[in-house]
């Protein structure tokens, strides 16, 4: 397990005595998140202006204060959705796990910032799972236009395709 898979899922249960040691890589990684947004954005942009001041928020709580490790974790996969460039650098050391993570971040996050990023566990939960467990499949919705997608789903439909 490479240093991001661990910062999302925590160390194993066996390594923890009390705080999952892995909590302080994630903070560390969030104000390296916080650089890498000034370089990008610039220190006068109202977005990252805004962004900062929310992650160093977040940063004060203490680990597994308030679901504060969750929220950091969510917040880590939100910079991976959304700015690939801060997720290259973990190219390197987990670069199998960033591929599959990445083909399910699009379908799960904006569900949940559509929901106002209520429960970011639920969010990290659902990414890892589906990047450990179906990994190499590209999830998708069917297209509305596709032959046969009026069938998928509706009530009495049998695998023959007849009602």
């Amino acid at each position: 397990m490479g240093p991001l898979e661990r910062m999302l899922v925590g160390c194993p249960f066996s390594e923890r005595d009390g705080v999952d040691p892995d909590a302080a890589k994630l903070e560390t990684t969030l104000h390296e998140l916080v650089d890498f947004l000034e370089t990008e954005h610039g220190a006068a942009s109202r977005g990252f202006v805004q962004a900062k001041t929310e992650i160093l928020t977040l940063l004060q709580y203490e680990a597994d204060v308030d679901s504060s490790t969750a929220c950091k974790r969510a917040v880590l996969m939100f910079a991976l959705w959304r700015d690939p460039a801060f997720g290259d650098r973990f190219q390197q050391s987990d670069g199998a796990f960033l591929v599959r993570l990445r083909r399910h971040l699009p379908i799960a996050c904006p569900p949940f910032l559509a929901n106002l990023a209520q429960a970011p566990d639920a969010l990290v939960a659902l990414c890892v799972v589906l990047a450990q467990l179906w990994g190499d499949n590209t999830l998708c919705f069917p297209r509305e236009d596709a032959p046969g997608a009026h069938l998928k789903g509706s009530v009495g439909h049998d695998q023959h395709g007849a009602n």
